[in-house]
């Protein structure tokens, strides 16, 4: 676990350093809803623009406790932006995951006694911008991950800078 927070650490500062080569950044909040553990969640998440309409997205989700099962995630995803309109965008997602659901007593509830495991993400989004800086926020996207196969939509705001 230390180690997979060291890399994605690592990355996101990687990405961060490198802003001056690239475009805008977005940072954001959002609620959640998982479908395998049938319950609502938060999430944060850091967007970088690498070139002209593709994005890198780094994320944190946390679905609270259910039936004494508790989940988070780490997610490195990229989106394909394209501009519908001056203010509506739709991009697909595409993506790593790691995924950590346990008991509350901190026991996996995989077979293997693993506490997590990485898997593939693949999903669509829609921004509305309010304005130059806040802008609305859609998505649904399925994490493939073995024998924890999960749907999650999200609703959020970003703020860009």
């Amino acid at each position: 676990m230390k180690k997979i927070l060291l890399v994605a650490i690592t990355v996101l500062m990687s990405v961060v350093s490198a802003k001056a080569e690239v475009g805008p950044m977005a940072v954001g909040a959002q609620l959640l809803y998982g479908t395998e553990i049938k319950n609502v969640g938060i999430g944060v998440k850091y967007q970088l623009y690498i070139v002209k309409g593709l994005r890198a997205e780094a994320g944190f989700n946390y679905f609270f406790k259910r039936k004494d099962v508790r989940e988070w995630e780490l997610n490195l995803n990229a989106h394909y932006v394209f501009n519908v309109s001056e203010r509506f965008n739709l991009y697909p997602i595409a993506g790593l995951t790691y995924v950590s659901p346990t008991y509350s007593s901190g026991k996996s509830i995989f077979e293997n006694k693993s506490n997590g495991r990485f898997g593939l993400n693949v999903g669509v989004g829609a921004e509305f911008a309010i304005n130059s800086h806040f802008s609305l926020a859609a998505e649904i996207k399925y994490s493939l991950v073995s024998k924890y196969d999960q749907a999650v939509f999200g609703l959020g705001a970003l703020y860009k800078f």
